[in-house]
């Protein structure tokens, strides 16, 4: 159930999650009804909108996560009642690595690190009042959107076998760019 999996994810216990996981996926149900077991256990709701995923602290919970949810990377964008993201709430706790990791990983890429919450506090607001005060430069928020435009241009070279295609040698090109500007 889903104060289960709200601690279970606070206290990072990748094992029990695991076990949780392979307990649903192991019922003799139909495949839907064990996607909405896993849904309710792992993506439900509180009644702030708070989810298990709210209470990540370490990059290797949050990649079992988006593994193992329904939702993939979708669920980085849930937000509660107040807008706050997951990305807000690691940032309050400075959980570094993780938002850095959000910023790779979530569907909205770097623009999870400026989203607003009710208060008008960004992710990125969050650090600069903690001690990493300064990691989030423009370079390093550049790096990480550049870094992620790499990756989805690796995701969209469906053509890559065939390397004479139009299509292919411009995404070649736009690579070749990004990689100069990144590097």
């Amino acid at each position: 159930n889903i104060v289960g999996a709200y601690y279970v994810v606070l206290n990072d216990n990748i094992a029990l999650l695991t076990k949780m996981y392979d307990t649903i996926i192991s019922l003799d149900e139909p495949s839907e009804r064990k996607e909405q077991l896993l849904r309710d256990t792992f993506e439900r709701a509180d009644h702030r909108r708070v989810t298990p995923i709210f209470t990540i602290s370490t990059p290797e919970t949050l990649l079992w996560m988006i593994e193992h949810c329904p939702s993939k990377e979708a669920i980085l964008e849930f937000g509660t009642y107040d807008d706050d993201t997951v990305a807000h709430d690691v940032a309050a706790r400075d959980c570094i690595n993780v938002l850095e990791l959000i910023a790779r990983r979530s569907p909205s890429g770097i623009r999870s690190l400026m989203r607003r919450n009710e208060w008008g506090m960004t992710p990125i607001s969050y650090i600069e009042r903690g001690k990493y005060m300064g990691y989030f430069s423009p370079r390093k928020i550049s790096s990480l959107g550049l870094e992620n435009e790499l990756d989805l241009l690796d995701r969209c070279n469906l053509f890559g076998s065939d390397t004479q295609s139009l299509v292919t040698l411009m995404l070649g090109i736009v690579k070749q760019n990004t990689e100069v500007l990144l590097y």
